[in-house]
């Protein structure tokens, strides 16, 4: 929902590592030196900031913890941010899509991904930087160095957009709107991701010439930074999962599109004035724009629609949502376009006394072929 997608802007999972170094072996752990940890953030922060062409208006404060700790803070934000009742409302609202079972536990699983998962996070209520001491697979010294400065790059942009872009406010507004939420912060952890890659890549060689929307489906399928094979994050469901990575791969093929077609950086930070307001504009770049493709909203409340239940809440699947439908019922009949020609949608999840869920899903479509095709394809998976 859109309160656990602003959560994960306070503390940002960097699993866009395991696009480029996921390892299944056991390595050393990295961020155990405290004080050389600190000189290599003061010295990423001006490089970074240089290459992103955001000027540094202070220091990023540093600490390190372990995953243990992590856990426990997320664990804690989640409670303040996320009350039960929504909690409850997401968990039916998946069972009734069919993403989870009946014993799903939401936060018990979320947290454990995390404490799994991340490399590093920007807190941005305490605008600092936390990097996390854990083994990310390492084989050697200098594989080592490049992951701790891929984590510390990364989160360091973030520092950067918080400065310049007000990162709270951005990931604190009342959408009501997952799909929105989840398109801002695919801009947020795109633009953070694919300035990462130019702080990494050897000299000489340009990011912008990368084909990554090619090489988008290799870096999903990658996985977490983790460095057990498959970890928590391989075995969350689907919905969990894909909704995690979502934001570091497809939107980190966003910014280089925003970036290339508007001839630099300065475009990307164009974009944080004006985001990105669904994910089939993450997933089709060309339709952001004055004149691109803005979905349509639904204003309809949703009270009495399904006799003797109660209304949990309301929300939007979006084109992102609408492929992972299709992934996870009918692979076979091509999710992706399935989706394409999404215009609008919002659900509404309900619950009667004896604890059974509904849901009324309304949808809105390009062309009348693209709903057919979809009220087909959805008739099947149900």
């Amino acid at each position: 929902g859109d309160r656990m997608m602003r959560r994960v802007f306070t503390a940002g999972a960097v699993l866009a590592l395991a696009c480029l170094s996921t390892s299944a072996l056991a390595g050393e752990e990295v961020f155990t030196d405290q004080a050389e940890t600190q000189r290599r953030v003061a010295e990423i922060q001006e490089s970074v900031s240089e290459l992103r062409g955001l000027p540094s208006l202070r220091s990023v404060p540093v600490m390190v913890e372990d995953p243990a700790t992590m856990r426990e803070r997320m664990a804690e934000e989640m409670a303040e941010q996320v009350p039960p009742e929504d909690m409850h409302a997401i968990t039916v609202t998946w069972q009734v899509f069919g993403f989870v079972g009946p014993d799903f536990d939401l936060q018990e699983v979320y947290v454990s991904v995390l404490e799994d998962a991340v490399g590093g996070y920007f807190d941005v209520e305490e605008q600092r930087l936390v990097l996390v001491r854990r083994d990310l697979g390492a084989q050697n010294d200098v594989q080592k160095q490049m992951m701790q400065d891929m984590v510390i790059a990364h989160e360091l942009v973030h520092g950067l957009q918080d400065q310049h872009f007000d990162l709270w406010g951005l990931s604190h507004r009342e959408l009501g709107n997952s799909d929105v939420a989840t398109a801002v912060q695919c801009l947020v952890e795109g633009d953070a991701s694919y300035a990462m890659l130019y702080k990494v890549m050897p000299a000489g060689a340009d990011p912008d010439k990368i084909r990554l929307d090619q090489l988008a489906g290799f870096m999903r399928a990658a996985g977490g930074v983790s460095s057990t094979p498959g970890g928590q994050l391989g075995d969350a469901p689907a919905i969990l999962r894909e909704s995690l990575i979502f934001p570091y791969i497809d939107g980190m093929v966003f910014a280089q599109a925003v970036k290339v077609k508007g001839g630099g950086w300065k475009a990307v930070d164009a974009a944080f004035a004006s985001p990105p307001m669904s994910t089939e504009q993450i997933l089709h770049p060309e339709r952001y724009a004055p004149d691109g493709d803005w979905p349509m909203h639904f204003d309809a409340e949703g009270e009495g629609w399904v006799r003797g239940s109660e209304l949990l809440g309301a929300d939007t699947m979006g084109e992102f949502g609408v492929r992972l439908f299709f992934q996870e019922h009918t692979p076979d009949l091509g999710p992706e376009r399935l989706g394409d020609g999404w215009d609008g949608d919002r659900y509404w999840t309900y619950e009667d006394d004896n604890g059974a869920g509904s849901l009324v899903w309304r949808t809105t479509w390009d062309t009348e072929d693209d709903a057919t095709e979809f009220a087909t394809a959805a008739a099947l998976a149900l």
